[in-house]
């Protein structure tokens, strides 16, 4: 049998909402993909346009089960 995981990034919340109701209907795990350092609010916005302006790379943190064990579309 096939394992499904859904791996979302939601800087708003919005796509974190859309993913959740997902595997609410289907019963898949879900994995999160966050930044390390918050870019919430408009010190966040800020920051991620001097990190694109600047061509910056940041930092990245997963949060879910082991990515191994999925199938990848």
């Amino acid at each position: 049998m096939e394992k499904i995981l859904i791996v979302y990034y939601s800087r708003t919340g919005t796509a974190r909402q859309a993913a959740e109701e997902l595997a609410a209907q289907s019963g898949w795990p879900l994995a999160e993909v966050g930044d390390q350092a918050s870019r919430a609010g408009l010190l966040g916005d800020a920051r991620c346009v001097l990190d694109i302006l600047l061509q910056r790379h940041v930092g990245y943190r997963y949060a879910g089960p082991a990515l191994d064990d999925c199938q990848r579309l």
